[in-house]
């Protein structure tokens, strides 16, 4: 018979590598609801025993550690709740017999809703026109006129379109950009500092 240790710890290491196969793959994985209940009982001892733990350090170190188990078990729940919603979503099959209980009565209240809502799908025309616009050739842009300026962002700076046409977007505290000398000059209220 095992020590109550050594099942603990096959009870971790099963925890841990259900934790890696399910992030690996994009299947759901088999689960084992036998060991799974045995993981949850054992954390709800746990949390009753750290409680009464006197050593402030041992108690701080064990309450860390079922911290860690429960973000693992957390972030299974998430992985296997974000594949089902996947498959719902692009109607793909799911095999019930390896969905959890609480994961069988989300499949039965998603599926009526999505069977509801009705994805259109975007018209071509719309793409082409959208692209007309941007190919406008009364637009010139004459980029060999335009200067430069090498920054350094101490803010955030929301996307915009440059002199030269171009989208700047992503520029965080800290970043350098070489941006139009004429869209640095506009950003008076942004810390933005040039480098030459």
């Amino acid at each position: 018979m095992e020590n109550k240790d050594s099942v603990l710890e096959t009870l971790i290491k099963y925890l841990i590598s259900t934790w890696g196969r399910e992030i690996a793959t994009e299947e759901l994985q088999e689960l084992d609801s036998f060991k799974l209940t045995h993981v949850l009982m054992y954390l709800d001892q746990e949390r009753d025993k750290v409680r009464k733990i006197n050593n402030e350090l041992i108690r701080s170190i064990r309450k860390r550690e079922i911290e860690l188990l429960q973000h693992i078990i957390h972030d299974i729940w998430s992985v296997r709740i974000e594949k089902i919603i996947g498959a719902l979503v692009s109607d793909e099959s799911i095999d019930y017999n390896i969905l959890l209980p609480h994961e069988k009565r989300i499949v039965q209240l998603i599926k009526p809703i999505l069977k509801e809502f009705k994805v259109e799908e975007i018209s071509e025309s719309l793409i082409e026109e959208d692209l007309k616009i941007i190919e406008d050739e009364s637009i010139k842009i004459e980029k060999g006129k335009i200067e430069y300026e090498l920054i350094v962002s101490e803010d955030e700076v929301s996307a915009f379109i440059g002199l030269d046409g171009l989208v700047y977007r992503g520029i965080s505290r800290g970043d350098l950009a070489m941006i139009p000398k004429t869209n640095f000059k506009l950003f008076k209220t942004i810390k933005l500092f040039s480098l030459k």
